[in-house]
């Protein structure tokens, strides 16, 4: 009797546990349908909000096409805020199956980021927003297919997938017909030669026609350069050139030279400030670097430190810098960058009338030595100012004063052995 009780109780508990094991798995399965179901939620979801967001980037880049003043930063903002808004859509996809989706959405925000205006930045605007409103087609078209039933919202390996129907995200992706031309619009290095007035309409040159450039400044036989065509840090196409550690950096639109470090022994000084400055602006005026005005000077022990600004229709840019250095030794040049005068040099700009007097506006600790009027950034926002150079002992103070309210906006100290 004892063990047929016993029997049984094993067979219960075999039962029970038979049972269990079979709950715990209808749940599992009810979980991973529920999960699956969620998953193509968010998908479809996703693909919705994608869809919307490419329409309202199409219109955004329409309208920055003619915007103009005030209006281009807030067509700007517009078009920026909506290509984050994309990207964050594309989160709810695989990444390789969005690749060119990503690299136009990523392309449109830098593209409002830094949009000149100019001709050139309007008609590429135009060409965006067109590509943009292709991708809200494509993207619409999907979504109805999906909506349809034509498409399935699972993917191939999942249990849930409906037999015969494919995957929509195989199908998401876009490049349409005009793709490698948006894509070059788009790129950095074409975006910054675009919005550089500098650059504007000049042929490429060639490796070896950059070679020859870099020859004439240094010196140096063409056949010992090692050459290399890449992006420069200010995003335009350059030849980087080296010899040892001499360094040359040649556009490759215009083959203008935009970096020079060519260090030279020193040993006794030979040459004074004001030597070091004429040999400075004579090497600015042979490539290409007109009616400088230099802002700033340092002299070293062997060396002799300038930063020119251009002055155009009476004010200084000062946004669009040279910075050159002067072996005082040998006359060469050991240091030169206009990186930032090829991106921000331009010539649209309204005559300004005179230089006020701004004497009054001066500390008296301070000791005036010039003034300019000037565009210059303050706090990000490009505005005309009349510029007091002051010292105050052997620091150099700048006294930034808004041209039209006369206030002062914004004023730099800078140290003698830090200039």
């Amino acid at each position: 009797m004892l063990r047929r009780r016993k029997f049984i109780r094993i067979i219960s508990y075999l039962v029970a546990l038979c049972v269990v094991f079979a709950a715990s798995g209808v749940f599992t399965a009810r979980a991973k349908a529920d999960y699956e179901n969620s998953l193509g939620r968010v998908r479809l979801e996703g693909l919705a909000s994608l869809t919307e967001y490419s329409r309202e980037i199409s219109s955004g880049l329409r309208l920055l096409a003619v915007s103009s003043g005030e209006s281009i930063v807030d067509s700007s903002s517009y078009v920026s805020a909506r290509a984050v808004g994309a990207l964050g859509s594309l989160g709810c996809f695989y990444s390789e199956k969005v690749d060119n989706l990503t690299r136009f959405f990523s392309g449109a925000y830098d593209f409002s980021e830094s949009f000149s205006g100019n001709e050139e930045s309007r008609k590429a605007a135009v060409k965006l927003s067109d590509y943009s409103q292709g991708i809200y087609y494509h993207l619409s078209d999907l979504t109805n297919a999906v909506v349809n039933g034509e498409y399935t919202l699972t993917e191939h390996d999942s249990i849930y997938r409906k037999s015969g129907l494919p995957y929509f995200e195989d199908e998401l992706d876009y490049f349409g017909s005009n793709g490698e031309e948006i894509f070059e619009i788009i790129s950095p290095a074409s975006a910054e030669s675009r919005n550089s007035f500098f650059l504007k309409g000049k042929d490429n040159v060639s490796a070896d026609e950059a070679k020859r450039t870099a020859s004439k400044i240094t010196g140096i036989p063409e056949a010992l350069w090692r050459s290399k065509e890449t992006d420069g840090k200010g995003g335009f196409v350059i030849y980087s050139l080296t010899d040892g550690d001499i360094e040359v950096d040649i556009t490759k639109a215009g083959g203008t030279v935009c970096r020079l470090i060519n260090p030279k022994p020193c040993d006794t000084v030979v040459y004074s400030l004001e030597d070091a400055e004429k040999k400075a602006v004579d090497f600015l005026e042979i490539h290409g670097f007109g009616n400088m005005t230099v802002i700033d000077s340092a002299e070293n022990i062997f060396t002799a430190d300038f930063v020119f600004v251009p002055r155009v229709s009476g004010a200084l840019l000062l946004t669009a810098n040279v910075e050159i250095n002067i072996c005082l030794v040998s006359g060469a040049v050991t240091f030169f960058d206009a990186t930032d005068y090829i991106l921000r040099y331009r010539t649209d700009i309204a005559a300004v009338n005179g230089n006020p007097d701004i004497s009054s506006f001066i500390p008296q600790m301070l000791t005036l030595k010039e003034t300019h009027v000037c565009f210059a950034d303050i706090d990000g926002t490009e505005k005309l100012c009349s510029l007091a150079v002051c010292t105050f002992g052997n620091n150099k103070v700048y006294i930034f004063i808004d041209y039209y309210s006369m206030k002062i906006i914004k004023t730099l100290m800078a140290c003698e052995q830090d200039q």
